[in-house]
């Protein structure tokens, strides 16, 4: 049991079963500190506390490079040590300083504890972290790479779609930019047809003060195709920027010359307004593959991406009412459907109805959605409706709750369940399929841990739903989600999908007006 003192009773350690090293372990390296006070843990491996010098051990702070700090370490258990940082006491303030953090720690025959190598083989030990919270950008600018701590950082927030990660990197910017740029590889080998990177808003942000973008742009020549890309109030725009030539140029995108994806049939024709501009929930950039017969793989380089062309932004009309007053919102009860095809066609949006069968539902009369796979392919496999078009269902702001009737197999795995909002974001919960029989599931929407983003894999993943997230949804996504390995198989039945509203909206949601 462990003890609540945090001591190591045991006393047993794997003394010499591998590289005996010290190492920080909070903060982590490249983080940023954005409070005056900070605990600092160290953790030794492989290593007997008695053949250490306790009372030599010791961090060394420093601000970018000089006025060591030394802060006595003290031992807790398990091979950890902890000192307590104020910056306040060492006349440090939170103003972007880089300060580097390196154990130091000998055995008891006064020889050193290595840290774990870095790349260049380095092995005091030290990392780096930023006193104070990152710069917020200011409200022209899309990217200009320059406030990114580390290339680490900069993978946080761009998402990859059909390529790796590895493919952006933050490199100086070529004459014409400034400071840092993106390079962005691609490599249709490796990943055909398109690669990509997007970037999510937060809250979403307001552009509608703006008529264009600009940015810097070092075209490799490939003559592939370079899309810009923005959701905006729930629709996809895009822009074509040419790569013919190999040159370095400034682009100037005019909004009015953005047009909806080619994917995006319901919004064909649609122009890149103010209002939606007023809503921009993401922003990516991508290179399609333009034929086999061009280069497979290149690099651009992209800087400065700002908005231009100032005008007035947009202010929506007030509402004609007070308090409009939100309503209970049924998304799908199934008993429209006339018979298995009719449904599966409806929640086909991932080409898995197979799994799917119209059925009676909980009480005579009534249908329901029965969901019966056995794990043949996958342990999560999942059908969708796309709901984005749909202008009385895709918009939940001011619901509260996600409502739905389970009819469970008490198998132990779970029902995948994800929301998908306009901007390519998608929140994840699970329900337990551990009873039998119809149950009644109520599944907050706002500040609920157990309702995530999973996607995209960035910065925010793991966050909860925001009121803009509920403006505009796109998709609802039911799977299957093997929790359960001897369990082979799973069948579950949906009675009802529906939305409550927030009891008391003024109070408990900020996503209705007031």
């Amino acid at each position: 049991m462990a003890s609540a003192k945090n001591v190591d009773f045991s006393r047993t350690y794997s003394v010499n079963q591998g590289n005996q090293t010290v190492r920080v372990v909070t903060p982590a390296d490249g983080t940023r500190l954005t409070s005056s006070q900070t605990v600092i843990r160290v953790k030794t491996e492989n290593i007997d506390p008695s053949l250490i010098n306790l009372k030599s051990a010791a961090v060394i702070v420093s601000k970018d490079g000089i006025n060591d700090i030394r802060l006595p370490l003290t031992y807790t258990c398990n091979g950890y040590f902890q000192a307590t940082l104020n910056l306040d006491d060492y006349g440090i303030s939170l103003d972007q300083s880089r300060l580097n953090i390196t154990p130091e720690l000998t055995y008891t025959n006064s020889k050193a504890i290595p840290g774990i190598a870095d790349a260049s083989g380095n092995t005091a030990g030290t990392i780096h972290v930023i006193a104070g919270a990152k710069p917020t950008d200011p409200v022209d600018v899309v990217d200009t790479f320059d406030s990114y701590d580390s290339v680490a950082d900069l993978r946080s927030v761009y998402s990859p779609n059909h390529t790796s990660r590895n493919n952006i990197d933050l490199v100086d910017a070529p004459q014409g930019g400034e400071n840092k740029a993106l390079s962005l590889h691609y490599d249709f080998n490796a990943s055909p047809d398109y690669n990509g990177y997007a970037h999510s808003f937060s809250p979403r942000r307001n552009w509608s003060g703006y008529s264009a973008m600009s940015m810097f742009l070092q075209s490799d020549g490939s003559d592939q195709k370079f899309v810009v890309q923005i959701n905006a109030g729930g629709v996809t725009f895009e822009a074509y920027p040419s790569l013919k030539a190999k040159e370095s140029k400034t682009l100037n995108l005019a909004f009015d010359d953005f047009a909806p994806a080619s994917w995006d049939t319901a919004n064909a024709g649609r122009k890149l307004t103010p209002e939606l501009l007023s809503s921009v929930g993401s922003f990516a950039l991508y290179v399609n593959d333009n034929g086999e017969t061009l280069p497979r793989s290149g690099t651009l380089l992209i800087d400065s991406m700002k908005l231009t062309g100032e005008r007035e932004p947009y202010t929506p009309e007030e509402s004609t009412e007070e308090n409009e007053e939100v309503k209970p919102l049924l998304l799908d009860d199934f008993s429209s459907y006339s018979d298995t095809d009719a449904l599966r066609s409806t929640w086909g949006n991932r080409q898995h109805a197979e799994v799917l069968n119209l059925v009676e539902g909980e009480k005579e009369g009534e249908k329901a959605l029965e969901f019966a796979y056995d794990f043949s392919k996958d342990g999560w496999y999942d059908v969708a409706r796309y709901i984005g078009d749909n202008k009385e269902l895709n918009n939940w702001r001011g619901q509260g709750t996600l409502h739905a009737k389970v009819r469970g197999d008490n198998s132990g795995n779970a029902i995948g369940l994800q929301i998908g909002t306009s901007a390519g974001v998608y929140f994840h919960t699970d329900i337990k399929l551990d009873f039998e029989g119809w149950k009644t599931i109520d599944i907050p929407l706002l500040n609920n841990p157990a309702l995530v983003q999973s996607w995209p894999d960035d910065a925010n993943k793991g966050k909860t739903m925001t009121c803009d997230d509920l403006e505009t949804i796109k998709e609802i996504v039911v799977a299957s989600n093997q929790q359960d390995s001897e369990n082979s198989s799973i069948a579950f039945t949906l009675g009802e999908l529906s939305l409550i509203p927030s009891e008391k909206a003024e109070e408990s949601s900020p996503c209705t007006d007031s």
